[in-house]
């Protein structure tokens, strides 16, 4: 269904540069059919996401299971200090697919995730930043379902739910359109010139930051796997209201500790 998704939003003019997912979904099917539709629907269509480092997969002329593949290019380990991680790249063979992977272990964590793409061009910060939109579609479906009702249509006919759907959309766009007005800074004509660096970050990318660093400073030193924090969190509406109140006292009181 995945698949079939990806082509109905090519057909219907939406080209999507990447296509984002977790371990669920990379598999060799996957990607193998996400290619084929980039060789006849799309111009640019590649594929990122975790995989399970239980696979194996070739790396030059040697076969082995990914989870060995960071001891064997220990001495290629580098340090990334904008996601505060360890990493190591390295294109490899995937069932017939070639894939450039990254191997990421987080602070305070022994094991390593493994990152993939079909981007073979893909550094790593762009890698990170371009998955870590997952996280945002998720938390923009959560607010939909909670909020704007979109699973509560009743009707039996398709079309009826295609509008509710497309309705509940409309309505967070433009909720989040306003969100940003009402957080303009005017500065009388200089605003024409400087207003696309005053729109302040929307809430969930102010959330992001908090959550981010929360769990490099904290949750990270317990051994916490990030994608498991970052599912719970969104599953769990106690857990996601406590992250949102620390947010807002926090831009309240910047310069104070908020416990």
């Amino acid at each position: 269904m995945a698949i079939e998704f990806v082509k109905m939003a090519i057909k219907a003019s939406f080209e999507p540069v990447y296509v984002l997912a977790d371990s669920w979904f990379i598999c060799d099917n996957f990607i193998a059919e996400i290619q084929k539709i980039k060789i006849k629907y799309a111009k640019s269509l590649h594929v990122i996401g975790l995989m399970k480092t239980n696979r194996t997969v070739l790396l030059g002329k040697k076969i082995m299971f990914a989870n060995l593949v960071p001891e064997h290019k220990r001495k290629d380990i580098r340090y990334c200090k904008k996601y505060k991680c360890f990493y190591v790249s390295a294109k490899i063979e995937y069932k017939g697919n070639s894939l450039k992977a990254f191997w990421i272990r987080m602070k305070g964590q022994e094991s390593w995730e493994m990152l993939v793409t079909t981007d073979t061009k893909l550094g790593f910060t762009d890698a990170m930043k371009n998955y870590q939109i997952r996280w945002s579609i998720e938390v923009f479906f959560k607010e939909c379902k909670q909020n704007l009702n979109i699973t509560k249509c009743q009707s039996t006919d398709l079309d009826a739910h295609i509008a509710w759907i497309t309705q509940s959309f409309i309505s967070y766009m433009m909720l989040s359109l306003r969100k940003r007005f009402d957080d303009y800074e005017t500065m009388g004509e200089v605003f024409r010139y400087v207003q696309n660096q005053l729109l302040e970050l929307t809430l969930v990318e102010k959330l992001w930051q908090i959550i981010s660093e929360l769990f490099t400073e904290f949750f990270a030193n317990l051994g916490v796997d990030i994608d498991q924090f970052m599912q719970e969190l969104i599953e769990n509406q106690e857990t996601f209201e406590k992250i949102a109140l620390l947010n807002l006292n926090f831009l309240k009181y910047p310069n104070k500790n908020v416990a």
